[in-house]
């Protein structure tokens, strides 16, 4: 949000942003040109609410109605059903930014007009809409900005680097436990190469995590696998890796990928793994292994293995030319605005 407020703000003579009183953005939105109206967002996950919605949406309504407001614009669409009723009950035009899978299904199951307008972070995110939902509605794809240091590394040798990383909370949808087993199947490589877990399991999913444990015991991996956990210094710490692994079955942006490209890594995926597969295509910066089997990964694995400092170099500069220039925030800010305005 805070990449596109200034040129929001700059570009009409009153926006008003209503967050929860608790969240971060509220000291950096105080140096814009903004009003802020706070609403109990924070207190939704809680017994009550019920209570919460309505309380929102008697802000809702009200800040509409105090601030002339012309255009709805919800920045995460997790309340879109319950935006999407106030809006109508005013006759506002809605502007809704679809960024996770779960936020696409819960607009596909909306009767949305051509007053709404979808904002989808991925042109995959936008062709699931289009398989399942209510194509009334107006929809546009812009990938999400980047502010990573991509001419921060322009290193040509990898040779004291490990070999594959993978970065990210550990549950089944993020498929480690297909990694590993493609891992395995590297036989004797797997042993003088190495690969390293980064990540915890959310709340509530450490049995996954400790599955994980157990697989890497029973494939006979321990000595070549590591599990580091939550690590504050992720990004950093990418740059000790020729190859970051993103065995994910479904990423709606995947933006694990230009932090690869960002610490000098080639990133590995599915070819169905939505954002991502979609990220590298376009660039060219990256390898893909056809479906969510370990077989097809442990082939690019393979790959990965015998592929030359040189090109390794090349394939990372390539992503990074390419992210600059595609994943600009002022393209953002242009595609945005156009929408918004």
């Amino acid at each position: 949000m805070l990449t596109t407020m200034p040129a929001l703000a700059s570009s009409h003579d009153r926006v008003i942003v209503m967050l929860d009183r608790q969240a971060a953005l509220n000291d950096a939105l105080r140096d814009l040109d903004v009003q802020i109206v706070h609403a109990p967002f924070a207190h939704l996950a809680q017994r009550r609410r019920w209570l919460d919605r309505g309380a929102i949406a008697l802000r809702i309504v009200f800040a509409c109605l105090r601030h002339k407001v012309c255009k709805i614009y919800l920045n995460q669409a997790g309340l879109a059903p319950l935006v999407h009723r106030v809006a109508g009950l005013l006759g506002l035009p809605l502007v809704i930014h679809v960024r996770i899978l779960e936020d696409l299904k819960r607009c596909a199951m909306l009767a949305l007009g051509p007053d709404v307008h979808l904002v989808f972070n991925s042109l995959d995110m936008m062709e699931r809409y289009e398989e399942i939902g209510n194509c009334r509605a107006k929809h546009v794809a812009v990938y999400n900005p980047t502010n990573l240091p991509l001419n921060a590394c322009e290193e040509t040798d990898f040779a004291h680097r490990k070999m594959f990383g993978c970065i990210g909370r550990l549950s089944t949808s993020k498929g480690q436990h297909i990694l590993l087993e493609a891992f395995a199947l590297l036989g004797p490589l797997s042993r003088a190469r190495s690969l390293d877990f980064i990540g915890e399991a959310p709340q509530g999913g450490r049995r996954y995590e400790d599955d994980l444990k157990s697989q890497a015991q029973a494939l006979e991996l321990p000595d070549a696998v590591q599990f580091l956990g939550y690590r504050s210094d992720a990004q950093a710490l990418m740059m000790d890796y020729r190859f970051i692994v993103v065995p994910s079955l479904y990423e709606p942006f995947g933006r694990v990928v230009m932090e690869a490209w960002a610490a000098g890594a080639v990133p590995i995926a599915s070819t169905l793994s939505g954002g991502s597969a979609e990220i590298i295509r376009a660039s060219g910066a990256g390898l893909l292994f056809e479906g969510h089997t370990p077989a097809a990964m442990a082939s690019v694995l393979r790959k990965a293995v015998s592929l030359s400092a040189k090109d390794h170099g090349k394939l990372a500069a390539m992503g990074r030319s390419w992210a600059r220039e595609t994943l600009s925030i002022e393209n953002y800010k242009r595609t945005l605005t156009g929408v918004l305005f």
